[in-house]
């Protein structure tokens, strides 16, 4: 319960959200399956606030789902940034078309469909300022090592997740999703490329620096 108020607290002292992701909300709630996979607004303000202070100029994500995340990444990026979504379900481009081509950033927004680990090798030309995952958890450990290559040095890299409802500390929970987290957490804190913590925002973000 208390958990509960406290999220309500943080949720209501969140401000400037524009009216298109309070309306994609609620559109996501309405339509989407898996609602709650939206990144909601306490996490939405996080990625926009840390986007505005990383100012970057180029932003890759991992798992777009309606596009509220893509949009709050966004709001941080240089003039003439641009940001590419990998998503494997194409289903949800009517979200996509609506809410991200009509908003200030449908320029800078681009949304490629298909399996991410495989679009993220033909990335080898591009390089990242920001890279966020959110993407299927089983190939966490695979995405980090496909991001290490594009990301850029000094860049940051944020991952959703990572405290899998806190299964991730439960010596029970064997499941796949459970068992690539846990390797994820490890790999990214003992590497050497990375400055790296747990924030324990809801269900848990790895901010990370590369060095």
């Amino acid at each position: 319960m208390r958990e509960d108020l406290i999220e309500d607290y943080v949720q209501a002292s969140a401000n400037d959200i524009p009216s298109y992701l309070i309306e994609l909300e609620k559109e996501t709630f309405r339509k989407a399956l898996k609602p709650k996979m939206i990144s909601g607004r306490v996490q939405g303000r996080l990625l926009s606030f840390i986007s505005k202070l990383k100012r970057p100029k180029s932003i890759l994500e991992l798992g777009t789902f309606t596009g509220y995340s893509a949009l709050c990444l966004a709001e941080g990026l240089q003039d003439k940034g641009s940001l590419l979504s990998l998503e494997v379900n194409d289903e949800l481009e009517t979200f996509h078309e609506k809410f991200i081509g009509s908003s200030p950033y449908s320029n800078q927004i681009k949304i490629k469909y298909g399996d991410a680990a495989e679009s993220l090798q033909e990335l080898d030309s591009e390089s990242f300022d920001l890279i966020f995952i959110d993407a299927n958890k089983k190939m966490y450990p695979s995405y980090l090592e496909l991001c290490n290559r594009v990301l850029k040095p000094g860049g940051l890299l944020l991952a959703d997740n990572v405290l899998w409802w806190d299964k991730v500390v439960n010596e029970n929970a064997k499941d796949a999703e459970t068992l690539a987290l846990r390797e994820f957490n490890r790999l990214i804190h003992e590497s050497d490329l990375y400055s790296s913590f747990i924030l324990p925002l809801r269900d848990g973000i790895t901010i990370a620096q590369k060095k």
